[in-house]
């Protein structure tokens, strides 16, 4: 069989691939987020070699006008002075975003603030064993951050 040019090869992936990920290797959980971002590069290149627009469809470039970050378990939001932590209810969801450049990224950058009266705040979370708790004052979020004047 005859090799097609090069500009007329296009890439296959079936849309049904799942990656089977232990949640106890870290580095496999982000390979496997490699994986997919690059289906989703060859998805939206038509299977071409992608271009740089196809790139940023997928993978935004940040600037000065990002308001929104994501890696792997962990998001970001800034509303005007507000940052919102979110990592979803899932089993290992807060071990994996511990591990995730943008939370290191993120509370190195909290902890070199220099916070004034009123402001600050808290980061609180909760897990499963902690909201199976029915005694009284049981199954309610608990700290786990404090940053300024505001999250004492």
């Amino acid at each position: 069989m005859k090799a097609r040019p090069i500009d007329k090869r296009v890439a296959e992936i079936p849309d049904s691939v799942a990656f089977l990920v232990s949640y106890d290797d870290v580095h496999e959980h982000r390979r496997a987020d490699a994986m997919s971002l690059a289906q989703d590069i060859v998805r939206s290149s038509g299977g071409r070699k992608p271009t740089t627009a196809a790139i940023s469809r997928v993978i935004p470039v940040p600037n000065t006008r990002t308001h929104k970050w994501k890696e792997s378990e962990l998001g970001l939001k800034l509303d005007g002075r507000t940052l919102t932590w979110n990592v979803p209810e899932r089993n290992h969801a807060c071990d994996l975003a511990a591990t995730t450049h943008l939370q290191q990224a993120a509370l190195r950058y909290l902890n070199t603030v220099t916070w004034t009266r009123g402001t600050g705040g808290v980061i609180v979370g909760n897990d499963d064993e902690n909201r199976e708790d029915t005694s009284h004052g049981g199954g309610g979020n608990y700290v786990l951050r404090r940053f300024g004047p505001a999250g004492r």
